[in-house]
């Protein structure tokens, strides 16, 4: 008894009823994130006074840290659900540094001086990469 072709047969079968292996979609999506500022936790107090014949008084003040930063917006990979799309780096943004300090801003005439807060650019602390949502490629 040969059982040769029969198996041969089955097997044929069984091959071509199986899927074939692909790629699978990851069905992720790029989340948004909304630019920011934090800044340090070291500064100084820019302070609001009045000058009445030749009497101060304090009308108050306000925090100035000494660094900011501006986080970018930008979207990131988060693990959120998305059918049939995949999340995908397409650049970097920078992490911008500020310096501030405390300037001046005086009213002769109303006898007031108030103190702002000033920040200046630096630069780019580092960087954080940018993402998009795209389409799964179908095979």
């Amino acid at each position: 008894m040969n059982f040769a072709p029969k198996h041969a047969a089955l097997l044929l079968a069984i091959a071509a009823a199986a899927p074939t292996v692909t790629a699978q979609c990851p069905n992720l999506r790029a989340v948004n994130r909304a630019a920011h500022w934090e800044g340090s936790d070291t500064g100084t107090r820019c302070r609001r006074v009045l000058s009445i014949f030749g009497l101060t008084i304090g009308l108050g003040s306000s925090f100035c840290p000494d660094v900011r930063f501006l986080y970018p917006a930008r979207r990131d990979c988060m693990a959120v659900p998305d059918a049939g799309t995949d999340c995908e780096k397409i650049g970097e943004v920078g992490l911008e540094r500020w310096e501030c300090s405390c300037t001046t801003l005086i009213d002769v005439d109303l006898g007031l001086a108030e103190q702002s807060c000033n920040c200046t650019l630096q630069g780019n602390e580092s960087m954080f990469d940018d993402h998009a949502t795209i389409p799964c490629s179908t095979p």
